[in-house]
């Protein structure tokens, strides 16, 4: 008696749709990288310009994440109070861009005159010939101490891209966008999907946990915290390494 003739094995919708979604996941991924490398790098960078005077005092400073041939110029903007509700305060600034290289600078000199308890801005513009090695324009902005004020400094990089597409503004927000996007939706889909396999809620965690430090890592290389934000990407990498070794050596006792 002939046996039954089988066709091909149809695809589960379940697994289909959880590969699907573990594609997406992973671009998502990749484009948190980019924002967070492109924001921590460049103010990494930026902390070891011109070290020769430091303050402990931090500055409100506020750059670019990216600056493209679309942006035209770029501007940083620095805020300095008056910390002092009594006494006006007459505070020299300055500030110091890379020209070109991280050994040359222009430099720009104010006085900013407060009254008690006031503040004010100054702006400076930023310009690709200022790119160091025509990839990152360093900035370093030094408040001297002048009673009642204290001393300041502040620092920030900003990764200059060579594209007239896009401005750098809508560059990163559509990188935003598509990152957290993609890793909500992937983490979501194999969540709903774990309670229904015990090996989709082990990688349903491992995936919210690696979303949770890119998280980390964006949010403090867009505040400058790029300290915060490399510890971040090194767990990663490392939480990341250690959970492939893991599936490999269970993969290959399943083999023997």
């Amino acid at each position: 008696m002939m046996g039954a003739i089988t066709g091909p094995t149809e695809r589960s919708p379940r697994g289909a749709g959880q590969k699907r979604a573990l594609i997406i996941y992973l671009i998502g991924l990749v484009f948190g990288l980019l924002v967070a490398i492109g924001a921590i790098w460049p103010d990494l960078e930026a902390s070891l310009f011109d070290p020769a005077l430091r303050f402990e005092e931090q500055l409100a400073l506020r750059c670019h994440v990216f600056l493209t041939a679309a942006d035209g110029l770029g501007e940083v903007r620095v805020t300095i109070a008056n910390p002092s509700d009594e006494r006006p305060a007459r505070i020299p600034v300055r500030t110091r861009v890379s020209d070109g290289y991280v050994t040359l600078m222009r430099e720009v000199n104010a006085t900013l005159q407060l009254e008690p308890g006031g503040r004010d801005t100054l702006a400076y513009d930023i310009s690709p010939s200022d790119a160091a090695y025509g990839r990152i324009i360093l900035v370093r902005v030094l408040a001297f101490r002048s009673s009642p004020f204290r001393g300041g400094q502040a620092t920030c990089g900003v990764l200059w891209l060579d594209t007239p597409l896009i401005p750098g503004g809508l560059l990163l927000a559509l990188l935003l966008l598509v990152s957290l996007s993609g890793m909500g939706y992937g983490s979501y889909v194999v969540w709903r999907n774990g309670r229904l396999s015990p090996r989709a809620a082990e990688l349903s965690r491992f995936m919210l946990g690696v979303a949770g430090l890119v998280l980390i890592a964006m949010l403090a290389g867009l505040l400058g915290w790029w300290l915060i934000g490399t510890i971040a990407l090194a767990l990663m990498v490392l939480i990341a390494g250690m959970f492939g070794i893991i599936i490999e050596y269970f993969s290959r006792r399943r083999v023997r």
